[in-house]
This record gives C-alpha cells, sequence and structure tokens, in this order.
C-alpha cells in the first residue's frame, strides 16, 4: 500500500476537524457527502500534509474505500466532531482513521480572500 499526498485524494472542498479521542466517529448517514458549489470567490482548503492510514490496516479492511468528511476551520485544523468515515466496516479501525484524519492540517478555504471554515472529502482505497 502506497501513500497518497492528500491533495491526490482530497475530493472535494474543506471546512474543519479534529475528532475527540477515542470517540467513534460520526455515522455516514448524519452527514452529507457532497460539498458547496464552487465558485470564482471560493477556494477550498489545500493540504498541509500527506494522508497515511494506520498500519497496517486489518485484513477485514482490504479491498474496501475509505469515503471520509471533515470540516476544516478557519485557522486550518479540522473541527472536533465534524469526522465522518463511511466504507470501513472495522468500527475500531474507522476509530483509528478518524483520529489520523484529526492530526490533518490545511491552508483554510478562503472566499473573496478570507479565511472561512469548509468540508473536506478524502477517499482512499485499501
Amino acid at each position: 500500500m502506497k501513500v497518497l499526498p492528500i491533495s491526490s485524494i482530497l475530493l472535494a472542498w474543506a471546512c474543519a476537524a479534529a475528532a475527540a479521542p477515542g470517540r467513534a466517529p460520526l455515522p455516514c448517514s448524519a452527514v452529507e457527502l457532497t460539498g458547496p458549489t464552487p465558485d470564482s470567490a471560493f477556494r477550498p482548503p489545500r493540504p498541509r500534509s500527506f494522508f497515511s492510514p494506520p498500519l497496517p490496516p486489518p485484513a477485514a479492511v482490504r479491498g474496501q474505500y475509505l469515503r471520509a468528511r471533515l470540516v476544516v476551520d478557519a485557522s486550518g485544523a479540522a473541527v472536533p466532531d465534524s469526522i465522518a468515515v463511511c466504507g470501513i466496516a472495522d468500527a475500531a479501525y474507522a476509530r483509528a482513521l478518524a483520529l489520523r484524519l484529526a492530526r490533518l492540517t490545511f491552508e483554510p478555504a478562503r472566499r473573496d480572500g478570507a479565511a472561512v471554515r469548509a468540508p473536506v472529502f478524502i477517499g482512499y482505497q485499501f
């Protein structure tokens, strides 16, 4: 399994996010997995680091596709309790993924030059 720069797996726009230690990610049914409609005044968040999932992944996760949503705040940090991990059947590994996603940092989204919160969507094939 190779480590991909988050920019290669960034699927949409960002808005903030960090999960509380040990807390399960939000259920997929609780979040919308689409982002805002882009316009010329909006620039999505840009990753400052690479995403690498906890290794090794459990055997049950191989072949699954991670779909994650988190919100990036105006400082570029993940917003607590905003992370949803979808497509991963192993609950313990989904929590580990949420904690790893919470540590990612971004250049914040900008609208008309001002830093704003925005959702980020990340995909990863195991």
